[in-house]
């Protein structure tokens, strides 16, 4: 039997992905702690938005448009992100409670510790509850995808588009957004659209990626312009990107993933290793960033300039982060959970 191919892109697009997550967590602790600069730091928030946005886009690329049970989806998908959770939130859960216990233990901080580690135990678990729900709609999706013409995959792009883009940013136009605001509060169409659209984008994609070579420099040109209207809007109105800028988030998305499409590997066994841990990367780091605040390293870190400070502290996150999830990857639990 023939090894399956790697695909060597997609470890370039989820490093990518990861940094972008660190860069902007990273400038979040930043602003949190007025370390400096505060408006700089938005900038880095601005053109980093799309970290997830590209996880869920790959993620629709390798698993959508093949045929895969809901048996599978569950035993071999849904079962793992279950098991990820609940070792996580549990470790971030108990953290919470020793870190903020005052005096004797009480039913009612017993039962405060229980809700925690429900909710995630921090707020960056809340990705693996995402996607539990995009998992349970490969098969639908899927079977969609191969059944349906490129036309109707089109539309349906276009549809999700209109939904989670164009009218949260007609929302921000007054008067519009008297009457867009009331009924956003009525409906939540617009945070499982943009999921489903980016989940979706990756399945069509992956059959479609001649649009992708006949339109790179379009596509890259609006990727950066994208980003500058991004970190303008954090820059100078400290506008959430969740609203205005994510009409702008596909195509930096776009943009990305054409540059790399074809471009020849380099590092091969570097990046694969690297894209392997992205995962628990992504799932440690916040352990990480108590650590460095618990330990005073933050303050040392953000000593450097603005820029700078925020580049290094990023730099130390993704470091410390990356050797503890290999060497944690060597071990059977550690695989699991990561």
């Amino acid at each position: 039997m023939n090894e399956k191919k790697h695909l060597f892109f997609i470890d370039d697009l989820r490093i990518w992905a990861i940094g972008a997550v660190l860069l902007q967590h990273s400038a979040t602790y930043y602003i949190e702690g007025s370390y400096g600069n505060i408006q700089v730091a938005n900038i880095f928030k601005g053109i980093t938005r799309w970290n997830i946005l590209l996880f869920i886009f790959i993620s629709g690329y390798l698993l959508l448009g093949r045929e895969i049970s809901i048996k599978k989806v569950f035993k071999k998908y849904i079962y793992r992100i279950i098991i990820v959770f609940c070792a996580w939130s549990g470790l971030y859960s108990a953290l919470n409670f020793i870190m903020n216990k005052e005096g004797i233990v009480t039913i009612e901080k017993i039962e405060s510790l229980i809700g925690d580690f429900v909710v995630g135990g921090t707020n960056r678990l809340w990705y693996l509850v995402l996607l539990v729900g995009l998992y349970l709609c490969i098969p639908i999706i899927s079977t969609w995808l191969r059944n349906s013409s490129e036309n109707e995959q089109r539309y349906c792009l276009f549809i999700l588009g209109i939904i989670c883009s164009v009218l949260p940013t007609l929302n921000l136009v007054r008067p519009i957004n008297t009457l867009l605001g009331l009924n956003f509060q009525r409906i939540s169409l617009v945070f499982p659209g943009i999921y489903i659209f980016y989940f979706i984008l990756g399945g069509i994609l992956k059959s479609a990626s001649q649009v992708l070579k006949q339109y790179k420099i379009v596509i890259v040109s609006c990727g950066i312009f994208s980003t500058i209207i991004m970190g303008y809007i954090h820059y100078k109105l400290n506008q959430s990107t969740l609203d205005v800028n994510i009409v702008f988030n596909v195509f930096c998305v776009l943009a990305l993933y054409s540059f790399y499409f074809e471009r020849k590997g380099v590092m091969q066994s570097v990046k694969k290793n690297i894209g392997e841990c992205v995962f628990g990367i992504y799932l440690i780091h916040t352990l990480i960033q108590y650590v460095f605040q618990y330990c005073g390293l933050e303050n040392i870190l953000f000593e450097f300039p603005v820029v700078g400070g925020i580049l290094v502290y990023c730099i130390a996150l993704f470091g410390v982060s990356y050797i503890l999830i290999y060497y944690l990857r060597k071990t059977k639990i550690g695989r699991m959970i990561t």
